[in-house]
């Protein structure tokens, strides 16, 4: 090789050690934050919270297509009840016994939060006297079983309040005993995962366990959404 051929090639060297050292020591960031301005509003500083590990960051809606109804809703529950004992996700409904009944279990712990009607007038001496009056009559009427096992725990019935609230909304329909779409042919479950929107390579090994744990069914007609 003659002199300049060989200075062209440890230039050309040196460049990419250079260029090597530079992707090395230069930091990479998959947060949005970078595109906030120096002192974001309060706003929206809530929105970039959110899209780090809000809920709505970390669910995944998962169908189940193919085969029968009852198929679809046996592989619901199996795929369900392999997924909650994994400790990459943190939630998993699909409609059955089990998910409602932590549906429940959260609405009660959580009901002077969600209670429409708690404020601080209903929590005064009068307010709390008026409210387990109303609980002793609910008690009282002919459907009152649902009130009297509550009336220990929730005296002043805000979970019945609740589910006076949430008995006019739509939910979804159940099939076999799960969830499934509006016209029936698919099995719906939601999932929610315990990485954070901001740890994609967590997600993304969440995602593949998913897909892992349905595979292993076996159910070879079914197909993962």
């Amino acid at each position: 090789m003659n002199p300049r051929g060989r200075v062209t090639l440890l230039l050309w060297l040196g460049l990419i050690a250079i260029a090597a050292w530079q992707a090395v020591r230069t930091p990479i960031r998959t947060d949005l934050s970078v595109f906030l301005p120096r002192s974001p509003a309060i706003e929206q500083q809530i929105l970039i919270e959110q899209l780090r590990a809000g809920a709505l960051a970390r669910l995944v809606l998962v169908g189940i297509e193919g085969g029968s109804t009852e198929a679809r809703a046996q592989a619901s529950r199996a795929l369900a009840e392999a997924l909650r004992a994994d400790v990459q996700f943190t939630q998993v409904a699909n409609g059955d016994g089990q998910s409602l009944q932590a549906d429940r279990a959260f609405v009660f712990r959580q009901r002077y939060l969600l209670s429409p009607t708690v404020d601080a007038e209903r929590l005064s001496v009068g307010g709390l006297r008026a409210a387990i009056s109303e609980t002793i009559e609910a008690v009282a009427a002919p459907a009152g079983m649902l009130a009297a096992s509550l009336l220990p725990r929730d005296p002043t019935g805000e979970t019945l309040q609740l589910i006076d609230t949430l008995s006019g909304s739509v939910s979804p329909r159940r099939e076999a005993g799960v969830w499934t779409s509006r016209t029936g042919e698919r099995a719906l479950l939601m999932v929610a995962l315990r990485a954070p929107l901001i740890d994609s390579d967590a997600q993304q090994r969440a995602l593949a366990t998913l897909d892992d744990r349905f595979a292993a069914l076996n159910w070879p007609e079914l197909r993962l959404l």
